[in-house]
């Protein structure tokens, strides 16, 4: 088969030069997506208000749970018309469910009365895009299996924009006598951006080339890619439901604070996200170039793969965090101008951002797992370490200093764990992998970034 001008052999050649080109647009990609939240908040915070904005940022951690559930089963890969079908299901399975739910969920997250029938309202029409968000994720995904993650890239671009031009225009059309039921522009706004980039992705999809393209005639269900779909689909969908469990019991003691906390937590969240996709951004784009080495019995570059992202994503998180935590007052001061917010959020940004040294090397080690196909015990691994302690914390450490700072040494406790876990389990796979293809010690050494096997 001819390969496609987006495919990128990562067998040999200069390994910093394709990782990069690699990760690039992977993050640029995150990016886009945190995009759509930025522009919601920016939006809601200036345009409407503060007790908006935290309407908003309440529902979070529920809408991603419902998401969670579902996104495990929707991302196998084998076979894009079963994959496409999967994903329409399950997100209509999604839109049911939240409409029933989002009442019981809020009320299960001590959302406080001042602001939970506006996070209703932006619940039940944000949910309307989830299908259509589904289907983008995981026509993505088949793109940059493919590697091609320049085409997902520019399409989210164009949704980004078209997100933030009708996120304002909505707004600003609605009566100011609605108050802070204007954030139903901003969930309109979002959703309707869903819907255009699913469709490009079909598109896409549909003009695809071989095992990635799109067929309708091939939209249903094989028994031979079903038991797949169950095996890995329902790991990753529960321990998607791991995190978010955790992040809802943070939520709770959050919304005990009161809406400028929530509303700081949201902003802050924002904002260091960007950081958290320039470290994804390496974990997700050393998957594939560990799995072609890996295939092609090449150890030592995978060891070296690994190496190099580590190592960029360290120095990344170094420099933005300590950027983000420098200048996070007027950071958070583009959101808001509330003072006890403002107040909540540099004390939030300051602990969180300089911890994302520590969050590197465990979430870049993810990939390489992914990569050499022990997904599931780095899976567990990081579920326990992550989701374990911080509920221990909030259950055990906070109530002993129930503060906003307590609180986000949550984060911080539970990757100083993760990454050492994943940096202890690495070393043994790797060592597993070299006996495997009959490698001696000294074949897993440096690999000069010129070799061309």
């Amino acid at each position: 088969m001819t390969k496609s001008k987006y495919e990128i052999d990562m067998t040999s050649g200069d390994i910093s030069r394709k990782l990069l080109r690699l990760v690039l647009p992977l993050v640029l990609s995150l990016f886009l997506e945190q995009m759509f939240s930025t522009a919601d908040q920016i939006v809601v915070g200036r345009l409407v208000s503060n007790t908006a904005l935290a309407a908003v940022g309440s529902t979070g951690p529920l809408i991603e749970l419902l998401i969670n559930i579902s996104y495990g089963l929707a991302t196998v890969r084998r076979c894009v018309g079963m994959g496409t079908l999967v994903s329409v299901i399950m997100g209509v399975s999604v839109l049911l469910v939240g409409q029933a739910l989002c009442v019981p969920l809020l009320r299960m997250t001590s959302t406080p009365e001042s602001i939970i029938d506006f996070s209703e309202l932006y619940m039940r029409v944000v949910f309307i895009g989830v299908p259509f968000q589904m289907i983008y994720s995981f026509g993505a995904g088949m793109l940059r299996a493919n590697g091609d993650t320049r085409r997902p890239m520019y399409l989210l671009f164009a949704g980004g924009i078209i997100n933030i031009l009708l996120n304002v225009a909505l707004v600003l059309m609605l009566p100011e006598e609605l108050g802070d039921k204007r954030v139903i522009g901003v969930a309109v706004g979002t959703a309707a951006s869903h819907l255009f980039t699913s469709v490009g992705v079909i598109v896409m999809l549909i003009r695809g080339n071989g095992a990635f393209k799109l067929i309708a005639g091939k939209m249903r269900i094989y028994k031979e890619h079903f038991s797949e779909m169950i095996r890995v689909g329902i790991p990753n969908g529960l321990t998607g439901c791991a995190f978010t469990l955790a992040a809802i019991l943070v939520q709770k003691r959050i919304n005990s604070f009161g809406a400028e906390a929530i509303s700081a937590f949201v902003i802050s969240a924002n904002l260091y996200n960007y950081i958290c996709h320039v470290i994804s951004g390496f974990r997700v784009g050393i998957t594939p170039f560990v799995s072609q080495n890996v295939g092609a019995g090449k150890i030592k570059r995978v060891v070296e793969v690994t190496r190099k992202s580590i190592f960029a994503a360290v120095v990344c998180a170094i420099a933005l965090g300590a950027l983000m935590a420098l200048f996070a007052r007027p950071l958070l001061g583009i959101f808001t101008t509330d003072a006890d917010t403002l107040s909540y959020g540099v004390s939030i940004m300051r602990i969180i951002c300089l911890s994302f040294v520590i969050f590197a090397p465990g979430d870049v080690l993810l990939g390489s797992f992914n990569g050499i196909d022990r997904s599931f015990i780095a899976m567990v691994t990081e579920m326990i370490m992550i989701c374990g302690v911080r509920i221990l914390w909030i259950m055990l450490l906070f109530p002993l200093w129930p503060t906003v700072p307590m609180l986000s040494l949550a984060y911080t406790v539970s990757w100083v764990f993760t990454s050492s876990s994943m940096t202890f389990l690495f070393v043994k796979e790797i060592k597993k992998l070299k006996g495997s293809f009959g490698l001696s010690s000294g074949d897993i050494e440096k690999t000069n970034d010129s070799e061309a096997d």
